[in-house]
């Protein structure tokens, strides 16, 4: 079995904290619209989707916090990280399996908001897949300066084609609207 560099692992971990931050951050300054995106889900009674409003960010920003913490050995940050991903990419599927999809995903983040699409699932998948990789050994080494910038160029990259694939996937039914209309 091979083994990923801590590189590559603290490189995971900040630029999925960076996500947490950014999305828990969107959500908390529009909680109203969060909210009613959460009551548009329909998966939760309605006495629990304040609470559940309110919780998410938090838990996200917790999680990101554990990620950041501890980039090393930290496992919390990941399990968190993996928990918080599952539960909401289980709940993007159930409204496309039901055909719920005039939902907005209620990622937040600084691109536009998108619709609920298998796109969305492919790229929370991809992040799990990151994640899990982090289960993987490592070399255990002392970092040096490269090292440093290494992992926040890698990081940074990471945040930057999240941000890129979010912003495609929601402007996708745009672009098939402006198709239809020529």
């Amino acid at each position: 079995m091979f083994a990923l560099d801590l590189t590559f692992i603290y490189a995971i971990k900040l630029a999925i904290a960076l996500v947490f931050i950014v999305g828990a951050i969107q959500k908390l300054k529009d909680i109203d619209t969060f909210q009613a995106t959460v009551e548009a889900y329909d998966l939760l009674p309605q006495f629990l989707v304040t609470g559940f409003s309110i919780a998410l960010p938090v838990v996200e920003l917790v999680t990101a916090c554990f990620l950041l913490v501890d980039l090393s050995q930290g496992l919390y940050g990941l399990i968190l990280a993996i928990l918080v991903l599952s539960v909401t990419t289980t709940g993007i599927i159930v409204n496309l399996l039901r055909g719920n999809l005039d939902v907005s995903c209620g990622c937040g983040g600084l691109e536009d908001e998108a619709p609920l699409s298998w796109g969305l699932v492919g790229r929370n998948l991809i992040i799990l897949a990151m994640l899990l990789s982090c289960f993987s050994p490592s070399d255990l080494r002392s970092l040096a300066l490269f090292d440093t910038l290494t992992i926040i160029g890698g990081s940074l990259s990471v945040y930057f084609l999240y941000t890129v694939t979010s912003q495609l996937i929601a402007n996708h039914p745009r672009l098939v609207k402006l198709r239809e209309s020529l």
